[in-house]
């Protein structure tokens, strides 16, 4: 607050804010948990090389999806 001379009181600040959405690596479904569900997400789109669901390629080589998508789960397991 700013009294009658201009003077800045930093008590009376009070800052907030929020963010939108955290990047969890190995967070397919983004429900803000790596577990199981994720697992689940990649392994039906588990070797495909096109018409898979592009949240799940989290790692290279990209443009397919294999094992080391699925290690980016599991690495952040519990997150």
């Amino acid at each position: 607050c700013i009294d009658g001379n201009n003077n800045v009181n930093t008590n009376d600040f009070l800052i907030t804010f929020s963010v939108g959405s955290l990047n969890i690596p190995g967070d397919i479904n983004a429900d803000g948990q790596v577990n199981l569900q994720d697992i689940l997400v990649i392994v039906s789109d588990f070797g495909k090389t096109s018409g898979f669901n592009p949240a799940v390629d989290v790692a290279p080589p990209l443009n397919m999806i294999n094992i080391f998508d699925v290690m980016v789960v599991v690495r952040n397991w519990g997150s």
